[in-house]
């Protein structure tokens, strides 16, 4: 009788976790699943947006999620979340550590090489070397390295190459050097995310090239909400995510407003975010 019982608890409770264990893969897209970039003031902005407080701390405040923020911002990046800061060249990196300037709360350093004046030319063609540098300092630091070459750096690596931007990004082979020495790389590919199968496409191929380089890098997507001044709409942002959802570990959700580097955005749209992480929230899969 007693054996008869054990064996019924047993089972009820082999049920039980197999039940508790479908709910979890059911919400493939919740709090906690993903990793995330995100810039202080843009969590600032979707705290502030009716429905985006709650949402914000169960999305963004784990250690799977990087915080971009200065030393004015430390304060409030979420307390199980990764404080890092973001650095346009391996210059200003190597300038910051000797100075001292790096917060010792700093965790995570991320380099954003960009084709635009505050990443030196020289680094733009250079990625490689540029990578490799940037890891051996931040690395010697004690620090994560994070890479985030930009699209744009296939204008000045192939400009008169055909096919899009994204196109030739993958034909410079970028994404290797971004990925090779990195713990965590990501794929700007914020400007694609208006067509979801250009999106996925432009992901997988770059997501491809970093694997190779190192099969234990973390990649990342980008989303933007006004990505370089273009429209877009939740319904858009959303389905980029169902489309690349198995290509990544998860996103960096930029809402830029109109500033010297990006003069065309007219955003930031936090409701866009807030709508995005309503939609991802509530998701339970195919």
């Amino acid at each position: 009788m007693k054996a008869r019982r054990w064996r019924w608890l047993l089972a009820v409770a082999c049920m039980t976790a197999i039940s508790l264990a479908a709910r979890a893969d059911d919400h493939p897209l919740g709090p906690g699943k993903l990793h995330w970039i995100i810039q202080i003031h843009a969590l600032d902005l979707i705290r502030q947006t009716p429905g985006g407080a709650a949402l914000a701390d169960a999305y963004f405040d784990n250690s799977k999620t990087y915080v971009l923020t200065g030393p004015t911002g430390l304060k409030r990046v979420p307390s199980a979340s990764i404080a890092t800061e973001s650095f346009k060249s391996v210059a200003a990196i190597a300038e910051a550590l000797a100075a001292g300037t790096v917060d010792r709360r700093i965790r995570a350093i991320l380099y954003d090489a960009e084709n635009w004046t505050e990443t030196p030319r020289a680094e733009q063609i250079d990625q490689a070397g540029s990578n490799e540098r940037a890891a051996g300092l931040i690395r010697g630091s004690g620090r994560q390295f994070l890479s985030s070459p930009a699209s744009n750096l296939a204008d000045v690596m192939l400009p008169d190459a055909p096919g899009s931007k994204f196109d030739r990004f993958v034909a410079t082979g970028i994404a290797e050097w971004g990925a090779r020495y990195a713990d965590l790389y990501e794929i700007q590919a914020q400007g694609a995310a208006m067509d979801p199968q250009a999106y996925r496409r432009f992901v997988a191929a770059a997501a491809a090239q970093a694997r190779r380089a190192n099969p234990s890098v973390v990649i990342l997507a980008g989303l933007s909400t006004n990505p370089a001044g273009q429209e877009i709409t939740v319904e858009q942002l959303f389905q980029a995510v169902l489309a690349s959802r198995d290509l990544v570990s998860g996103y960096w959700l930029n809402l830029p407003g109109r500033s010297k580097l990006c003069p065309a955005c007219t955003g930031p749209r936090p409701d866009l975010a807030v709508a995005l992480l309503q939609r991802m929230a509530t998701y339970r899969g195919d």
